[in-house]
């Protein structure tokens, strides 16, 4: 085990050395890929689609989008 390998001493010390680790093995760009597979995000999925479903039927749509082509 080599000196880099013992514990951080700080909460932000041990996500400094883990980016840097990150970004030596995999890239800057698979690293930021990587992290964002463990953001949950935000808000209510499913609540905000079930919510937008109401907002219009398709045959109105299709009667919108005739009504486009008809000018």
């Amino acid at each position: 085990m080599n000196a880099e390998a013992q514990t951080a001493s700080t909460p932000i010390e041990l996500y400094r050395r883990g980016l840097s680790a990150l970004q030596e093995q995999l890239g800057p760009v698979d690293s930021i890929r990587f992290l964002h597979l463990f953001d949950p995000g935000s808000g209510d999925f499913t609540a905000e689609r079930q919510a937008g479903a109401d907002e219009g039927r398709l045959d109105a749509l299709c009667e919108e989008i005739r009504a486009v082509g008809e000018r």
